[in-house]
């Protein structure tokens, strides 16, 4: 299963020389079938019975095959995505397979690792895959840089060189701008630069920042942009006990944004977890009246066998339908509302 940017190249700066004696093909991947429950959200009072809400006692399924292969230093990887919607069709975006990943990684030596092409975004805590995830449905931090970026799934594209400095690991890239969106005069041509720092200062506890750039908001020129971004997050694990927190805070469209979590693994594949997002918006950009869109999540997991994974989660959702315009719901992630969903996990 993937790792962050900075873990994955550091992992493979270390791993290089005991791969060097020959080349090496890796294939994994996993499988990810949901059942919505209940989803307000979706809720359309206007329709006929049996049309009301097209994803409310529906399944929907998603996957992913990830192939890598290492020779010498160099290490080449595809992630490619698989979905099917509750119809049985392809999913809404008429896309069955897309490319999540696609890049090579050169190990230059034990400490610095060079990184080309699509991969997930460096910035904040939160993974993409769901396996990674500590919750079925992602935090509004990790929806924001989702619909910042313009590749689907928070991945971005460019060259990135992750270097190891002791207690710290550092990441620094060239990226294209964010957004991606050459229909709009201030993002052609243009490029985002972000840098991240990971360390561990004591045992059990990773605390990283990051930052990007990104050309500002334009109403007409360069609309939903929230524009520079940066990000700090922290994560403690002890004695089964895991807390942690992510703050984002850009420079337009978004005031601020955060979400804090924390959990308890019970043994035997126990586990139960509570989150709270919020979000606070631009006023200069959605008016005075705009409310803040919060979310509380609970999550209960069983895990039967290593690679299987059962949970259950509720989400309920503010996002103000009266004060607060689609965007709010589309930047954020967040939908108003009751979400209720069970996900089933099978790697491999």
């Amino acid at each position: 299963m993937k790792k962050k940017l900075i873990a994955m190249a550091v992992a493979g700066a270390v791993a290089a020389p005991l791969a060097a004696q020959a080349g090496d093909v890796n294939v994994s991947g996993f499988g990810d079938v949901v059942y919505t429950a209940k989803n307000e959200s979706a809720d359309n009072t206007g329709g006929s019975t049996g049309t009301d809400n097209p994803t409310q006692n529906r399944f929907t399924a998603n996957g992913e095959i990830d192939v890598s292969g290492t020779q010498g230093a160099v290490t080449g990887r595809i992630d490619v995505d698989l979905e099917i919607a509750g119809n049985g069709n392809v999913s809404a975006n008429g896309e069955s397979g897309r490319i999540e990943q696609a890049f090579a990684s050169w190990a230059i030596n034990d400490a610095v690792t060079v990184l080309g092409g699509v991969f997930n975004n460096p910035l904040g805590y939160e993974q993409e895959d769901v396996p990674n995830m500590d919750f079925v449905t992602h935090n509004a931090v990790w929806g924001i840089m989702d619909n910042q970026t313009s590749l689907v799934g928070n991945n971005v594209a460019g060259v990135a060189a992750a270097f190891g400095l002791g207690q710290v690991d550092l990441t620094a890239a060239i990226l294209n701008n964010l957004r991606q969106d050459d229909t709009f005069a201030d993002t052609a041509e243009k490029n985002s630069f972000a840098i991240n720092a990971n360390a561990t200062p004591m045992e059990n506890l990773n605390v990283e920042a990051g930052f990007v750039s990104q050309e500002d908001f334009n109403a007409t020129k360069n609309p939903n942009s929230a524009g520079n971004i940066f990000d700090i997050n922290a994560n403690y694990n002890y004695m089964g006990f895991k807390v942690g927190g992510d703050y984002l805070a850009p420079s337009d469209v978004v005031d601020s944004a955060y979400t804090f979590w924390g959990g308890y693994d019970f043994g035997n594949g126990f586990g139960v977890k509570v989150r709270y997002d919020a979000v606070s918006w631009d006023t200069t950009v959605f008016g005075s009246s705009v409310d803040d869109t919060t979310a509380t999540s609970l999550y209960v997991s069983y895990e039967p066998a290593e690679n299987l994974s059962l949970a259950l989660e509720y989400k309920n959702g503010d996002n103000n339908p009266a004060t607060n315009p689609a965007a709010t719901n589309v930047i954020s992630g967040i939908n108003d509302g009751d979400l209720t969903q069970v996900e089933i996990i099978v790697t491999m």
